[in-house]
């Protein structure tokens, strides 16, 4: 069976698994310079608040959990 790729794509957002926090929305994903895809991203709740995490994190279901 093959394993189902998962992404990362504009207007995903997502959770810490561990906090019952902020929802971080992806405003852009770009390759950083050793090509390893990277998601910016803003808290919905302070929009001024960004961040940048590898996809690879976002993907982690034991770190963040999509958010419907």
């Amino acid at each position: 069976m093959a394993k189902e790729e998962r992404t990362v794509g504009i207007g995903d957002r997502y959770r810490a698994r561990h906090k019952f926090g902020r929802v971080w929305e992806v405003d852009a994903v770009y390759l950083d310079g050793v090509q390893r895809p990277h998601a910016r991203m803003h808290a919905v709740e302070t929009p001024s608040e960004e961040r940048t995490i590898a996809v690879s994190v976002l993907l982690d279901r034991d770190r963040y959990l999509p958010v419907d």
